[in-house]
């Protein structure tokens, strides 16, 4: 049996009321508590961000603080940073940080990574066409640490991807990074008179992060700039905080909570 044509209007009219959708208030409505969540959750996940890159810093620098250890049981000493050395990039100064810290970095690096001896000297390798080894022996594992160059991401992505190569060539202008993608900074010897081997008395390296304000504080250079690294003692470390006194060996300075 057919139902009554008003039935059947009223049904059709039922139906198409809630088919009709949201109306423009509601719309506005959810739109508006969506803006709300989003300005409240917005700084709460610039807060996780900032610790996630400070819990990254801090556990690079003690992973890159074992390595070092590790060489200096292999070779009775830390590797050497020196600036001039021929055998390190040229950098320039930019956004991400002065020549001399990216050197620091890249001498780190090849270090590290089995490149260079503890003073600074390129080892051969069958790889470059010299010595019979085919592969340096490094302390780190690369694929645990991101690293910056004055490259192009492609060149520097084919030449990371060479480093795993059975005969790979020495990497050239390559540096550690930090979360904030500046390199972390280097330097030993500290003292003057540690630079001569046969009077080195004192076995000090700093190994640190300038952290997001790309600074170091300092209590004998009150402004950091890109003679500051090299410029003395101290390696621009702010003495008055606890764990940066240069009397104590092996300092390793994560980035402030601030910076």
């Amino acid at each position: 049996m057919e139902a009554p044509i008003h039935q059947l209007h009223r049904s059709v009219c039922r139906q198409s009321r809630f088919s009709a959708g949201f109306t423009l208030v509601e719309l506005l409505t959810v739109m508006s508590i969506i803006a709300m969540l989003a300005t409240i959750s917005y700084p709460l996940i610039g807060l996780v961000k900032d610790r996630q890159r400070l819990g990254r810093a801090k556990s690079d620098l003690d992973a890159l603080g074992l390595a070092l250890e590790h060489f200096k049981l292999t070779n009775n000493t830390y590797p050497e940073f020196v600036a001039n050395n021929k055998g390190l990039s040229a950098f320039k100064d930019d956004a991400r940080g002065y020549s001399d810290e990216k050197k620091s970095s890249e001498a780190l690096f090849l270090a590290l990574a089995g490149w260079h001896n503890e003073i600074g000297e390129e080892l051969e390798f069958a790889g470059s066409g010299k010595g019979n080894d085919s592969r340096p022996r490094g302390y780190i594992n690369l694929n645990d640490f991101k690293f910056g160059a004055e490259i192009s991401g492609r060149e520097l992505r084919k030449q990371l991807e060479n480093l795993s190569a059975n005969k790979p060539l020495k990497p050239a202008g390559i540096y550690f990074v930090d979360p904030w993608k500046h390199p972390y900074l280097y330097k030993y010897p500290i003292l003057p008179n540690q630079q001569k081997l046969d009077i080195r008395r004192r076995e000090d390296f700093v190994l640190l992060s300038k952290g997001q304000d790309r600074k170091i504080s300092s209590s004998s250079s009150q402004s950091y700039n890109s003679k500051t690294w090299m410029s003395s003692e101290d390696a621009g470390l702010d003495q008055s905080e606890p764990g940066n006194d240069p009397n104590i060996d092996n300092v390793i300075q994560g980035p402030s909570p601030s910076g």
